[in-house]
């Protein structure tokens, strides 16, 4: 296998902190120990590239250190984007030169300030790529970075940068922890993660020179004995939380210490602190920076050393301080005790008082800090720079493995694909569906947004083209696929008013009925298609018969009027087996040969623990709560489950507890559970709540009756929450593997689910194990990755296979002969489309007026249309009056 390894962090404004470091150990590791594979190390010429020269020329052939030369003044902050752009394709084209079968980037979220290019350029096939997760901070802490001092260009630069971390085809991680967050906070393959841990540096261990370390520690100012931490500057660091502790400790003992503070950190906003905590003014040592040679005496020197983050990735200096033989305690969260290995060491960080008690539990008593220095030392001994070698290594040849060896020459350039739908903001459940989608997608695709606004501020979207229905019509010719997300909302009615019949493509239909849609749409000023048309057009006379009959709301619950959508798609993809069989019974089964079904995909959001839900939510860490998630509307059988709890609460064994919907609920179903104390609804949920909800329930119920074709997003979100889900076998939901849900029958009864429920409950093995499959199903069969490859498939088949691939074959052989004018074009059009007509329902002509006319156009099936035609001009029209007349209803506007 042939490793390229991009070095450039190692060479830009990180060379000097902890991601530099680890970016040249673990290279210099790998290319020590290549453990059969070939090493080549690319480094950008336009930053310092000398000492790594020398570094790993020591160790690999010299044509085996590839330097590039990128251009200057691409940083995000400022930089030529076009220059930029320029730079990407020309790092792309050197590594595609080099043949390797593994490009490993050292560490992709660089670039913001300097000239490193650890971007792919979009458009371009991408090579098999491994990147190193330190961590996901900013995401994690908002507050403290992308929503705080980072809002604008630093956040939409970062969020960019992660998803380029984010289309890694493997990701080496720094701790389990940090593992963890890629796949909680990406939605990244767990199998694809490997944690290697960190390695710390031999030159790290208790000084062999004491006289000469003494003498380093003097030039410092420092008065023994001394408390230590390494690391301040940023917010999660909590150094101020120390602060407070140290002030909490006995009087006598914080006298005979002095607090060490090294790291670029507010120096008067520190000193105000001391001031305020009353101690003394030499009760805190600031050390802005130490030189990486001097940090083994100062960490051998200390009394005790500290790492109070509220978070890490890794947590270097607390390995490298235990290496060095100080007594070492830290933070219980995230990663540090992974580092520490003892839970006698680690603290509260957020409680200054934890922090204080840990502390004086070591400084009053040495016997303490010895067991903490002889454990540190011993602790240590498996972070080594090869160890994380080799399993880098194991983690890269699976990679390598999977992806296999890419074609030599130059990248490939990927097809354009306009996505076409709303985005965030716009407040649409296929808004958030396509900004979880795209990122994925753009691995097999060049894509351009096309959305009313123009523009979104989702993160997921950043740096991504967005045009407005004017632009895209102007440059459509430019892309070589489209994408169409359609469903039964006003969000809609531009692409299927002016995109769609201009632009064909594939469509996603999201919800087989378009009736309301389309309703909204005649009702607009200016209209240009009456409702009645529409439903005339896509269902025939029977359904104009029916709404007479029945009304409007019938008609618009009954019959989808997706016709026209389904024949202007080039190719059709739907989410369930259920929603493709309705239109089936609506227009045909031929005509909706060409429909693909890809399952909604499981979009991984982070959660709470169930812990911290419910003390926010406020719950009994012991009640047992059974959720339902979406609107309480009645097509979700808020009826059934709410007789199943009053048949539960019959039993006086049952225990504590709520049955809570988490959405809005109807004044009818609020009536339902009328004197039910434990059951509630929250009316409408932000996504935080929505969430919180998620990780605090013990079970959820999602029935369903009446379905329109539509899945079910409540459904697929509890899936990945890993909740055991009961539902009734109806629509979408009758699709489900059987070993992942309580699957109820469709016509359940009350006594049914309450047995469900009652069993889950009486069984916590049950719970866990359908909890487990509900997870894995998720984060395998609708992981965004294998989403976004199914997505990717069904576009080709239609663009290859589907009923407008003979059109579009003829219309392009014609292009190639000649430049065709417009007559000539539209002469070929005609011909084209009657000589290769989309499917479409059977039509039956009348001529003439038979008596049983007046029935077959009253009842004829659904995937019939029947028309009385009239011979004139030697060619048949449609006979409105006549069909009008035998209904009794009045003529529909033409």
């Amino acid at each position: 296998m042939r490793l390229l390894i991009d070095l450039q962090a190692a060479q830009g404004a990180s060379r000097t902190r902890g991601i530099g470091r680890y970016t040249r150990e673990l290279a210099l590791a790998m290319a020590r120990a290549p453990a059969g594979n070939h090493v080549l190390v690319a480094l950008n010429a336009a930053m310092p590239c000398d000492d790594l020269i020398a570094a790993f020329g020591a160790i690999l052939p010299r044509e085996q250190v590839v330097v590039w030369h990128g251009p200057h003044g691409v940083g995000a902050d400022g930089g030529d984007p076009a220059t930029r752009a320029g730079g990407e394709r020309l790092r792309a084209e050197v590594f595609a030169a080099q043949r390797p079968d593994v490009v490993h980037v050292g560490s992709v979220i660089e670039g913001f300030r300097d000239d490193v290019i650890s971007t792919w350029p979009r458009g371009l096939a991408r090579l098999p790529t491994v990147a190193t997760c330190y961590d996901l901070i900013p995401m994690m802490r908002r507050a403290d970075y992308v929503d705080g001092p980072w809002r604008g260009t630093l956040s939409r630069w970062y969020f960019g940068q992660v998803a380029e971390l984010a289309l890694a085809d493997g990701l080496l991680a720094i701790s389990e922890s940090s593992r963890g967050e890629a796949i909680g906070q990406l939605g990244y393959p767990a199998e694809r993660v490997a944690d290697i841990r960190a390695g710390v540096d031999a030159a790290f261990r208790p000084p062999a020179d004491a006289a000469a370390a003494q003498a380093m520690l003097a030039g410092f100012g420092l008065r023994a004995p001394f408390v230590l931490f390494v690391g301040a500057g940023d917010p999660r660091k909590n150094e101020a939380g120390l602060l407070q502790a140290f002030a909490l400790l006995p009087p006598a003992l914080r006298a005979r210490h002095q607090l060490v503070v090294v790291g670029h950190t507010d120096a008067d906003a520190m000193m105000a602190t001391v001031r305020r905590l009353g101690l003394a003014p030499d009760a805190l040592k600031l050390i802005p920076f130490v030189d990486e040679a001097a940090l083994p005496a100062l960490y051998a020197a200390c009394a005790l050393f500290v790492m109070p983050s509220l978070h890490e990735g890794f947590g270097l200096p607390a390995a490298e301080a235990m290496a060095c033989g100080a007594p070492t305690i830290g933070s219980n969260t995230s990663s540090l005790p992974e580092v520490i290995g003892r839970t006698d060491a680690l603290f509260d960080p957020s409680d200054p008082a934890s922090i204080a008690e840990c502390m004086r539990a070591v400084l009053e008593d040495p016997a303490r800090g010895d067991a903490l220095r002889a454990h540190g030392l011993e602790q240590v001994r498996q972070f080594t720079w090869a160890n994380c070698a080799a399993a880098a290594w194991d983690a890269i040849a699976a990679v390598h493995a999977r992806q296999g060896t890419p074609p030599p020459g130059r990248p490939r350039r990927l097809k354009r694909l306009a996505m076409v739908a709303p985005l965030p903001p716009q407040e649409s459940g296929i808004a958030s569906y396509v900004a979880a989608l795209t990122p994925w997608l753009s691995r097999h695709y060049d894509i351009t947004l096309v959305c009313d606004r123009a523009a979104t501020d989702h993160d997921r979207l950043a740096g991504m083209t967005v045009l407005g229905p004017d632009d895209f019509l102007a440059t459509a010719d430019r892309f070589e696929r489209v994408m169409y997300h359609v469903g039964n909302s006003a969000f809609h009615a531009t692409q299927l008013a002016q995109l769609l019949p201009a632009m064909p493509g594939v469509v996603v239909l999201h919800d087989a009925f378009l009736a309301n849609m389309l309703h909204w749409r005649a009702n607009q000023p200016g209209a240009a298609t009456p409702f009645d048309l529409e439903l005339l057009r896509a269902h025939g006379w029977a359904a104009l018969g029916h709404a007479a009959r029945e009304g409007r709301p019938a008609a618009l619950r009954d019959y989808p009027c997706s016709l026209g959508v389904v024949r202007r798609a080039l190719g059709l993809i739907q989410h369930s087996a259920h929603g493709r069989t309705l239109l089936a019974e609506h227009y045909g089964a031929a005509t909706v040969a060409h429909g693909q079904v890809v399952p909604l995909l499981a979009d991984p959001v982070p959660l709470p623990t169930r812990a911290q839900a419910r003390r926010t939510l406020g719950l009994d860490d012991t009640a047992f709560v059974v959720a339902s998630f979406g609107s309480a509307a009645a097509t979700k059988m808020p009826d059934i489950l709410i007789a199943a709890w009053r048949e539960l609460h019959a039993n006086p064994a049952f225990p504590a507890s709520r049955l809570v919907f988490v959405g809005d609920a109807t004044p009818a179903t609020e009536q339902l559970f009328a004197g039910l104390a434990d059951v509630t609804a929250t009316g409408w949920t932000d996504t935080a709540s929505y969430r919180l909800w998620l990780a605090a329930a013990d079970v959820a119920v999602q029935l369903r009756r009446d379905s329109r074709g539509e899945s079910s997003a409540a459904v697929v979100d509890c899936l990945g929450a890993g909740l055991p889900v009961i539902v009734n076998a109806h629509g979408s939901a009758a699709e489900l593997p059987p070993d992942i849900v309580t699957m109820l029958p469709d016509a359940v009864t009350p006594g049914t689910l309450a047995d469900a429920i009652r069993t889950l409950h009486d069984q916590p093995g049950q719970r866990a194990r359908l909890a487990a499959a509900a997870r894995h199903f998720a984060q395998t069969v609708l992981a965004p990755a294998p989403i976004a490859a199914r997505y990717a498939e069904a576009i080709e088949t239609a663009y290859a296979q589907g009923p407008a691939a003979a059109r579009l074959a003829t219309v392009a052989a014609a292009r190639a002969a000649a430049e065709p004018t417009p007559t000539a074009m539209l002469a070929l059009a005609t011909s084209i489309a009657a000589s290769l007509p989309f499917p479409r329902p059977a039509h039956l002509l009348v001529l003439g007026a038979p008596p049983p006319l007046a029935d077959w156009l009253a009842g004829h099936p659904p995937a019939l249309r029947v028309h009385p035609v009239r011979p004139a001009d030697g060619l048949l029209h449609q006979d409105w009056d006549l069909a009008s007349r035998l209904l009794g209803l009045p003529r529909p506007p033409r």
